[in-house]
């Protein structure tokens, strides 16, 4: 016996906390390689547009460790986007003259779900561009 009720087909969200996210090619606008970074997301949560994300991002400097930044944001269902925006950040070294600030990113998940493309930090996220991908926690040069 039909009821009228249609079901809803089973949503396929990515699953971003699997693994870690390597930046490659992420150079600065003053010409510093911060390529190596990692991101890793340390959760996830349904919303109705979308996931909330929680991560960190270890940063590198031409491979040096820096620092970790601390970030929250969501990823866009619609729009495959993933936003994020930085909280905290803490330095390896203090005395080093190097020193982290609280960014904002953006980037698109591919369709396959392996790479991050069209990257981008700073404020709004202009031209700065990085590209980032994973797969099963190994880095994996993306296309953007």
């Amino acid at each position: 016996m039909a009821t009228g009720v249609a079901r809803r087909a089973p949503r396929a969200l990515p699953s971003l906390s699997y693994g870690t996210w390597t930046l490659r090619n992420a150079v600065d606008e003053g010409g510093k390689d911060w390529s190596n970074s990692v991101l890793q997301f340390t959760s996830q949560e349904e919303t109705s547009d979308g996931l909330v994300l929680r991560g960190t991002f270890t940063w590198r400097l031409d491979n040096k460790l820096i620092g970790t930044e601390q970030v929250t944001g969501r990823y866009v269902e619609r729009t495959r986007h993933v936003i994020l925006e930085g909280s905290a950040v803490e330095h390896t070294d203090p005395q080093s003259d190097v020193r982290l600030a609280v960014g904002s990113y953006s980037a698109v998940v591919a369709g396959d779900e392996r790479s991050l493309a069209d990257g981008r930090w700073g404020l709004d996220c202009p031209e700065r561009a990085w590209r980032g991908g994973c797969v099963g926690g190994h880095a994996v040069e993306a296309g953007s």
